[in-house]
């Protein structure tokens, strides 16, 4: 077996080498399959979660269940692909917790 060009050893070749340097693996969304619709959408949330403030602890209220998170999650109460035109209105946002968006869907409340 050839020796390892990083570190020298004869037991495996440079492929093999725990020592080698790896480069970190990148995951991206990539802007492009979006599309413009979704990237109008992608705006409007950006802008509408700037405006958006937590309390003095730094919570924000799930408008459903009322439960508190430390995040900031963007909901359409109107859905988007039932109601398109309200797809970037910044009054169908709210904020809700993970399990409401999950549960709720495309559903309108």
């Amino acid at each position: 077996m050839a020796k390892c060009k990083v570190c020298g050893s004869q037991e495996h070749s440079q492929f093999y080498c725990k020592l080698k340097p790896r480069k970190p693996i990148q995951v991206k969304k990539p802007m492009n399959k979006i599309g413009r619709v979704g990237k109008e959408t992608a705006k409007a949330v950006a802008k509408w979660k700037r405006g958006v403030k937590p309390n003095h602890q730094g919570y924000y209220e799930c408008y459903i269940c009322h439960k508190w998170v430390t995040y900031n999650m963007a909901e359409h109460v109107k859905s988007k692909v039932r109601n398109p035109h309200l797809r970037t209105d910044q009054n169908n946002f709210k904020t809700t917790c993970d399990d409401c968006n999950r549960e709720k869907g495309s559903k309108d409340n």
